[in-house]
């Protein structure tokens, strides 16, 4: 038998390893799910990120845009601050010299140049060289209707001859005490004209209303006494506008959520508890939170809106602790500022009034036979008006931006780190930032050189300064008595008044030279005064400087003209020194020449002079009425704009009145970011504000008792003159410059009263300036559609489109110049754009402050200052050449970069 092979296996080793394919491939499976899983996790991070960066830019953008619409108010306050001046120089050089012939019909007037010149004195008898007005700049003189001699015209008036006596008994003596009584009486009536346009020319400047009319002399002519004067309303548009500046600067926030409690892991302010709040500046914050959170997901994807945190990166905060500084005049507790400073230009200014000043004259070289009695000889006095808050100017120095970081959990579908990592989720950030773009506060009219101090700008392309004040040179006055100049310190009839009294800087009054500081809180040896000027329009469309301010000088220094041969002045043709300017100027009064004009006439002369220019739209943000820019398509589109103003008034074509937020006052209740509480609280520092200013009042007071003891001394008849002037107590005594007026009978006297409350005898003085300022601030507690604490109400004028060289209805957009593109960034050059989808024409013209992203790079730096300035990242600046450094024309820095420099999503 055949015996049984045994079967040879040749693989061993596999035996007993079936199924071993089925773990390499569920190990295969798990690898695979954990990469797919990793990739949509992976996408689903990405995706969170993503929506997380939108929600954070959409909190910048909201921030910045609540930083833009503030800046806008701001704006328009600080245009209406412009309008208020228009308004004082409307009725100082208009209605205050309708007398001159150059203003009455600006065409007569010469080579371009407005003389506001008086007539020469008729009288032969005087000397050529002191028959002159030497001096062209304006001064106030009223010629109340229904009086048929108007004093206004001529450069003196003439007095009562005194014959040589006849020697016959008893005609001398009577007609002694006869010419006697008349001089007197003549003397008197001329103290009365001086009280009268003194009156005029301060009630423009200080009247306060709703405290029972004109508060300095009652029986001032009524010249447009029923509006408020340029002071008081300039003082509460400065304390405005410094408040809205407190809510722009409210400290930035950290960690802001929908729950204080939250476990959002950064969570430390409550966006309820903000948003409870009555503080203006939390609508930044409260605005900027509540955009990013509606952007991440929604009710049933709630995972990261429940856990989104915003954080406002804080800038370096920049603190002026000079509390005379101008960042920080009428803010009453210096502060932390982080996105906005401005400087207010407080510029020292005078308004002359003409005073008729009684003296004597007798001539025996020019064969007089008798002696000129009574004679009234135009002295322009001037009024000072210290400190004049002329408007606010951002300070370079801080940039407006704002710049968040938004944070927020992510677990994500497959999250292998769940219940590993504090709760299982991981924290995403993003970073984003923004600023208002395409407006202006206004221009920087002067400077702060050096702190607390103003001074004419100095840059050689725009010449800012010049056209906005006008200094006196001394130099050469003639007596009007003796022919000789006069010195330093002598009065005579005829010169300006007040003197400077030495060449120190103690006896100074003057601006005369273009180092001169012209403001500010200088000391008492800084106090100078100048002549308010205005740039009114452009010329002839000509938007260059040169055109109104002429030259190369700094400052205008106006000179005498006494030597010069007869006829006008051709020597001075800045501001509303020039034809062209006094002509667009003038149009405004609806009265031709040689007219009288009625009440209703100055009323719309006032109106007219307040409405917009283009010098206006160029250099400040204009307003638009909001019936113009929805109605109206210019070119071909409506403008990217809103129109504030709303409310038309029924009684008047072309007026509308807005209330616009900006609070004088406010309980901590109200408005937690308000400086002030209440009106006592404003007056207080209004009060420091004015306190501040006597040394100039000081300056005032001396040089007007020096020109009261030399019309005394001239002739001691003269005394009621000489007390209406100044009324010291010793006209004979060797120092009348340390005496004090002794009641408000005196120009002198009423005005030290009425600025500084110190008065001898204050019995028959009338309400003080600070007396009237707290009654009127007083009614404001009540809201309505006027004025009130918490609102301001804003009369606009339209342009009248039947003004010759006046913005039209059909060309609206020419005051939309917030933003206006040019050709060089794709523009027209009109402010529209040709769209490259459509062709058709599109206005991006702009009225207000716009909105724009920028880098957070550009905003942050590890340094003091940043380097914005450097060619990625420009400040337009109004230097004409982007290589010019001068500080007041170029900026290419700014301090308050971020505090926490940031690179990217990274901290540094």
């Amino acid at each position: 038998m055949t015996p049984v092979t045994k079967r040879t296996t040749f693989f061993p080793s596999l035996r007993g390893q079936k199924g071993q394919i089925t773990i390499f491939f569920a190990s295969s499976i798990i690898v695979l799910i954990t990469l797919i899983a990793f990739v949509i996790n992976l996408g689903m991070f990405v995706k969170a990120k993503i929506n997380l960066q939108n929600a954070t830019d959409a909190a910048a953008y909201a921030g910045a845009a609540t930083q833009s619409r503030h800046l806008t108010n701001i704006s328009y306050l600080n245009w209406e601050m412009r309008n208020v001046f228009k308004e004082w120089m409307f009725k100082y050089y208009v209605l205050g010299n309708l007398n001159i012939e150059n203003v009455q019909d600006p065409s007569t007037a010469i080579n371009g140049a407005i003389n506001f010149g008086l007539r020469d004195d008729p009288n032969p008898r005087n000397r050529p060289q002191t028959r002159r007005d030497i001096y062209s700049f304006p001064s106030v003189c009223i010629h109340p209707q229904g009086i048929g001699t108007n004093l206004c015209t001529s450069y003196s008036v003439p007095g009562l001859p005194r014959f040589e006596v006849s020697n016959t008994v008893g005609i001398d003596e009577t007609t002694e005490v006869f010419v006697d009584a008349i001089v007197k009486k003549k003397a008197d009536d001329c103290a009365v004209r001086s009280q009268l346009n003194f009156g005029a020319a301060n009630l423009w400047a200080y009247n306060v209303l709703g405290t029972g009319g004109a508060t300095i002399v009652a029986d001032a002519p009524q010249i447009a006494n029923h509006r408020p004067g340029a002071y008081p309303q300039a003082l509460e548009l400065a304390v405005r506008i410094r408040n809205l500046e407190r809510a722009m600067n409210r400290e930035p926030v950290e960690g802001v959520c929908t729950d204080s409690s939250s476990a959002a892991g950064s969570c430390i302010s409550d966006i309820g508890t903000i948003g409870s709040t009555n503080r203006y500046g939390n609508e930044r914050v409260t605005k900027a939170f509540w955009s990013g959170y509606r952007n991440l997901g929604n009710n049933t994807d709630a995972e990261m809106k429940n856990s989104f945190t915003l954080t406002e990166l804080s800038p370096r905060p920049v603190r002026n602790t000079n509390a005379q500084g101008m960042s920080n005049i009428l803010i009453n507790n210096l502060y932390d500022k982080y996105y906005l400073d401005l400087k207010l230009m407080m510029v020292n200014y005078v308004s002359f009034f003409n005073s008729l000043v009684a003296y004597d004259t007798q001539d025996a070289a020019a064969g007089d036979i008798f002696t000129s009695e009574g004679a009234c000889q135009v002295s322009k006095v001037a009024i000072p008006i210290p400190g004049y808050p002329l408007g606010f100017y951002k300070n370079p120095d801080l940039l407006t931006y704002y710049a968040v970081r938004g944070e927020a959990n992510f677990i994500g579908m497959f999250n292998p780190f769940r219940g590993a990592l504090g709760g299982g989720f991981i924290k995403l950030s993003a970073y984003a930032a923004a600023k208002p773009f395409g407006g202006r506060i206004g221009p920087m009219l002067f400077q702060e050189s050096p702190e607390a101090s103003i001074r004419s700008r100095s840059d050689s392309n725009k010449r800012r300064s010049i056209p906005y004040i006008t200094g006196l040179n001394l130099t050469g006055v003639p007596n009007r008595l003796t022919g000789n100049a006069l010195a330093l310190g002598e009065y005579a009839p005829g010169a300006p008044v007040p003197l400077d009294t030495s060449s120190d800087p103690n006896g100074k009054f003057w601006i005369s030279d273009p180092s001169d500081p012209i403001g500010g809180f200088a000391s008492s040896l800084d106090i100078y005064f100048g002549i308010p000027n205005l740039v009114y329009d452009f010329i002839n469309g000509n938007m260059s400087s040169a055109s109104y301010s002429g030259g190369s000088a700094i400052t205008a220094i106006m000179r005498p003209a006494a030597y010069l041969p007869p006829g006008p002045r051709t020597d001075f043709t800045f501001g509303l020194h020039n034809k062209e300017m006094m002509t667009k100027f003038r149009q405004n009064l609806p009265t031709p020449p040689g007219a009288s004009p009625t009440t209703q006439d100055i009323n719309q002369g006032i109106d007219n002079a307040r409405a917009p220019t283009l010098y206006d739209a160029a250099n400040y943000l204009v307003p638009v009425p909001y019936n113009i820019v929805e109605g109206n398509p210019y070119q071909g589109g409506l403008s990217e704009t809103f129109g504030l103003v709303n409310n038309q008034d029924p009684s008047s074509s072309g007026i509308y009145n807005t209330l616009i937020y900006a609070p004088l006052y406010a309980s901590e209740a109200d408005d937690a970011d308000v400086l002030y509480r209440n009106a006592s609280e404003v007056m207080s520092q209004i009060n420091q504000y004015l306190q501040n200013q006597e040394s100039a009042i000081n300056k005032y007071i001396v040089s007007m008792n020096l020109v009261a003891q030399s019309i005394y001394n001239q002739n001691r008849d003269y005394i009621n003159a000489a007390r209406s002037i100044s009324d010291i107590p010793d006209f004979a005594s060797n120092t009348p410059a340390s005496q004090i007026p002794q009641s408000c009978q005196s120009i002198a006297g009423a005005f030290n009263h009425f600025f500084t409350q110190r008065s001898p005898n204050p019995a028959g003085c009338n309400q003080s300036f600070p007396q009237a300022l707290e009654a009127y601030y007083n009614t404001l507690q009540t809201a309505g559609s006027n004025n009130n604490s918490k609102a301001y109400l804003l009369r606009y004028k339209y342009p009248d489109s039947s003004l010759p060289d006046r913005v039209s209805n059909n060309d609206y957009g020419k005051l939309m110049t917030g933003y206006m593109p040019g050709p060089n960034i794709g523009g027209n050059g009109d402010g529209t754009v040709s769209s490259a989808l459509s062709g058709n024409i599109e206005n991006y013209r702009r009225s207000a402050y716009s909105t724009k992203f920028v880098s957070v790079e550009s905003v942050s730096s590890s340094g003091s200052n940043t380097s914005y300035g450097d060619s990625n990242f420009p400040i337009m600046s109004e230097s004409e050449t982007p290589t010019a450094r001068t500080p007041d024309v170029s900026q290419n820095g700014f301090r308050n970069s971020l505090a926490t420099p940031v690179s990217g999503d990274i901290i540094q």
